[in-house]
C-alpha cells in the first residue's frame, strides 16, 4: 500500500467538503486606524527631526571648523607680514639716515656744499 504524504508535507489543507487542496490564508495587516496612523505620523516626524539635526550639527561644525583654521592661517600671515613691515621700516630708516647718505655721496665722489654755495629763497 502506498501512503500518501501529499497533506502532511504540504502547506494547503484539503477541504473536506470539497475535496480540493487549498492554501491557508495568511494574517494580514489591518490598515491603521485613526489613531494608529497618528502616532506613526508623529514617529516619522521625530525620526526626520533628529535626522535633520544631526546632519545640520555636523555641516554647522564643519564650517565653523573651517572658519577657526581660517584666522589662524590669518593670524600667522599677519604675524609674518608685521615682522617684515618692521624689518623694512628698520631698513628704511638705516637707509635715510645722515650716516648712510654721507657715505654714499662719498662713494660717488660728491662732497657737502660750503656756505657760499647754499641758497635761501
Amino acid at each position: 500500500m502506498i501512503n500518501d504524504y501529499y497533506v502532511s508535507f504540504s502547506s494547503t489543507t484539503v477541504d473536506k467538503f470539497y475535496c480540493n487542496p487549498r492554501q491557508k490564508a495568511a494574517n494580514r495587516m489591518q490598515p491603521a486606524t485613526g489613531h494608529q496612523f497618528f502616532l506613526k505620523a508623529i514617529g516619522v516626524l521625530v525620526v526626520l527631526t533628529l535626522v535633520t539635526g544631526v546632519a545640520s550639527t555636523m555641516v554647522y561644525g564643519q564650517r565653523v571648523r573651517i572658519a577657526l583654521d581660517e584666522i589662524g592661517r590669518q593670524s600667522t600671515l599677519s604675524l609674518a607680514q608685521t615682522n617684515q613691515h618692521q624689518t623694512l621700516l628698520a631698513e628704511r630708516d638705516r637707509l635715510l639716515s645722515r650716516a648712510h647718505v654721507e657715505k654714499a655721496a662719498k662713494k660717488l665722489g660728491l662732497f657737502p656744499p660750503t656756505t657760499a654755495q647754499i641758497r635761501r629763497p
